[in-house]
């Protein structure tokens, strides 16, 4: 599944993470594992994190809308607890 958001996909939110951090976004794809804090989405570009009080079952197609954050260790995430 190749999700736009905006016209972009989410290794450009991945790439980009100084663009994107603190935006509001709503990405597509499909779920491909749990974290500690959710789960892991890819839309056939770049995975990316979740952060959800839900995680939906495993090869689930999902939307999702939430802040793009970037942890300490430069990992990118979309915290859907979080909205503008």
């Amino acid at each position: 599944m190749n999700s736009s958001i905006g016209g972009n996909k989410i290794k450009d939110i991945v790439d980009n993470q100084g663009k994107y951090s603190g935006t509001e976004v709503t990405v597509s794809g499909k779920v491909i594992g749990e974290t500690a804090l959710g789960y892991m989405i890819n839309d056939g570009t770049a995975n990316i994190s979740v952060v959800s009080g839900t995680i939906p079952a495993m090869d689930e197609e999902v939307s999702v809308n939430g802040i793009v954050g970037v942890s300490p260790f430069g990992d990118v995430f979309i915290d859907t607890r979080l909205k503008k």
